[in-house]
């Protein structure tokens, strides 16, 4: 599970028995957030940017997370 985050240098860390349940119940959830995270990005000029409110790369996550 989250093989390609993993081979994308994403650090992965499990809590309780999140593994289970996703792999288990929710495969497809799991599958769906992989391809979320994957097409995540960053753009250096929001990380040096002034703050105030929610940032646009958390904005786009949070969309993208819908």
């Amino acid at each position: 599970m989250f093989d390609r985050l993993t081979a994308q240098n994403f650090q992965i860390d499990f809590r309780s028995h999140a593994k289970a349940i996703l792999g288990a119940d929710f495969p497809e959830v799991a599958v769906q957030l992989e391809e979320v995270l994957l097409a995540s990005t960053i753009p250096i000029e929001e990380i040096i940017g002034s703050g105030g409110g929610e940032a646009k790369g958390t904005q786009r996550l949070r969309n993208a997370l819908k």
